[in-house]
């Protein structure tokens, strides 16, 4: 299979899928977090606080958020747990 067509299958796949999109946007949101945070150590290295400050409020929004979508799915999946175990 070309790559192409994997990609074109992933495309197909994730239009169709929810739950995947939204692992895909959080993985991405992390690594845009992680870059925000190299940037504001970069600045503050070199003295630059106020470019900085504001880089490094963004990823910390940004990780805040995504923690607490990671954590609402834990509670989903314990209590599916829970209930799986109550049927057995």
């Amino acid at each position: 299979m070309a790559n192409k067509d994997v990609h074109v299958h992933s495309v197909v796949f994730l239009s169709h899928c929810p739950v995947m999109q939204t692992v895909v946007l959080l993985l991405v949101q992390i690594q845009v977090a992680a870059t925000l945070n190299n940037l504001s150590v970069l600045f503050s290295k070199r003295g630059r606080y106020r470019e900085a400050e504001p880089l490094c409020k963004r990823a910390l929004i940004i990780r805040e958020k995504v923690s607490r979508v990671v954590h609402v799915w834990n509670c989903q999946v314990n209590v599916i747990v829970l209930l799986a175990e109550c049927f057995v």
